[in-house]
């Protein structure tokens, strides 16, 4: 495997793999950019079909939270820890410690937390072998992601539809998990009419005999008439075809919760040529990681009054990635990688 040919290598500064044949760890670690002293990422354990799959979200997610730290005025590098495994059934006290010893050995240079198939009471069980680990006193990221990506449908709605709220609005979720169902609650609060799916039947019984909630099939999801989109599962499923199917259902905005929405490049300039306006996803998604920093600040702890406050601000943030985008006449996922990049070599000397 050449990494450093990899399509999603860029110029990460450090990849390390690791094998625990005691406890059945398989696990990578990346730090994209190291930033002004510790790089913060969250842990995901996913059954990959492959090492490569493994290897390419690892790349495309620790480079997705240097931009998201920096683009939420967050002082931390990005990195991303990912375990091999089906979490419902190989995922052990055991493996959870080896996780946190590993992530031991570089010596504060990561901080991880929770992410998709970890959840509070893993990292607390990595706690017991590393600190180097962000979350804690039953205070997970679930409600700050949703009111972030909340955040970032407003300033759509805004920007796409002149909108200054929800009422009248149809938004369709895709995720019914812990954030997708905190946003569909968020959302009917604010006088929007939701449509939501998710795999698993268990997520979406809250759901179920709502008054403004419609439960729609997986594979339909894209295909429901709606004004806004919002991905809040895995990443990948904004497509050429999801695409299409979105704007012939009269989508015209996408913003979600989920990492890596857009399956590659082309799939930004595909939805501007569409007409759908796209919140990038690290902005859309940065309440999680606002929480998890807030919380390592010795100078603020956990407050939730400040979190939230913060991640309003990324309203603001998005509004202006949409006016130069407009200027530009280019997709609003390359000039929020442009502005980013601005902000770490103004920050750090260097991208």
């Amino acid at each position: 495997m050449e990494i450093y040919a990899h399509k999603s290598f860029d110029d990460h500064q450090q990849v390390i793999f690791a094998n625990d044949n005691k406890t059945g760890l398989k696990a990578i670690i990346a730090i994209h950019r190291q930033g002004p002293g510790r790089a913060l990422g969250g842990c995901r354990m996913r059954d990959y079909k492959s090492v490569d799959e493994a290897l390419t979200d690892v790349l495309r997610l620790s480079r997705g939270m240097t931009f998201k730290n920096v683009m939420a005025g967050i002082p931390f590098g990005g990195s991303k820890c990912v375990i091999i495994g089906n979490p419902s059934d190989q995922k052990s006290k055991e493996l959870l410690l080896s996780m946190g010893s590993l992530v031991e050995t570089l010596g504060g240079r990561v901080v991880t937390g929770e992410d998709i198939g970890i959840g509070l009471p893993d990292v607390e069980a990595m706690r017991e072998r590393t600190t180097h680990v962000a979350g804690w006193q039953g205070k997970d990221s679930s409600e700050p992601a949703a009111y972030s990506a909340f955040t970032a449908l407003r300033a759509v709605a805004r920007h796409q539809l002149a909108a200054n709220g929800f009422n009248g609005l149809r938004v369709s979720i895709q995720g019914a998990g812990k954030v997708g169902g905190a946003l569909c609650e968020l959302l009917v609060k604010h006088g929007a009419t939701v449509a939501i799916t998710d795999v698993d039947e268990e997520c979406l019984k809250p759901f179920r005999d709502r008054a403004g909630i419609q439960i729609i099939a997986p594979e339909k999801i894209h295909s429901v008439r709606a004004d806004l989109h919002s991905p809040c599962a895995l990443g990948g499923t904004i497509t050429a075809a999801s695409i299409g199917e979105l704007s012939r259902h009269g989508v015209r905005a996408i913003a979600g919760a989920a990492n890596n929405q857009l399956a590659d490049g082309s799939a930004g300039r595909e939805a501007a040529r569409a007409g759908i306006l796209y919140a990038p996803d690290y902005i859309a998604n940065a309440g999680g990681v606002i929480s998890h920093a807030l919380a390592l600040d010795p100078d603020s702890g956990y407050n939730r009054e400040l979190v939230f406050s913060r991640c309003a601000c990324l309203y603001d943030v998005l509004l202006e990635i949409f006016e130069r985008a407009a200027k530009q006449e280019i997709d609003t996922a390359v000039v929020a990688d442009q502005i980013a990049i601005e902000r770490l070599v103004e920050r750090d000397g260097f991208y």
